[in-house]
């Protein structure tokens, strides 16, 4: 959450986030945060431009960060490489995590 509002705070009209640069800041904080070998784990975001308020934000960063947390604990093992990659976008036909 502190992040979403960090970002929200920085932009030049405080009413939207950039959907990619917020999520790839999320993400890259659960990998280091979960992962023993962070700079092992690989990360690909496919993401269209979407704003996000606060109030979508919020609870989009704290789905990725548990997407992520999950992907690391039980798709790849300790200390191990490995590659998360998301496809996100086209709402709302097209949202997938792989």
């Amino acid at each position: 959450m502190a992040l979403a509002h960090e970002r929200l705070y920085n932009m030049p009209d405080l009413t939207s986030l950039c959907t990619s640069t917020y999520l790839r800041d999320v993400i890259a904080s659960a990998i280091k945060s979960n992962s023993e070998r962070p700079e092992t784990i690989d990360f690909e975001l496919d993401s269209e431009e979407i704003p996000l308020t606060l109030d979508t934000a919020i609870p989009l960063g704290l789905a990725a960060n548990e997407l992520v947390t999950n992907c690391l604990k039980h798709g790849i093992p300790k200390g191990r490489p490995g590659k998360i990659r998301s496809p996100f976008g086209g709402f709302p036909a097209r949202f997938g995590w792989s």
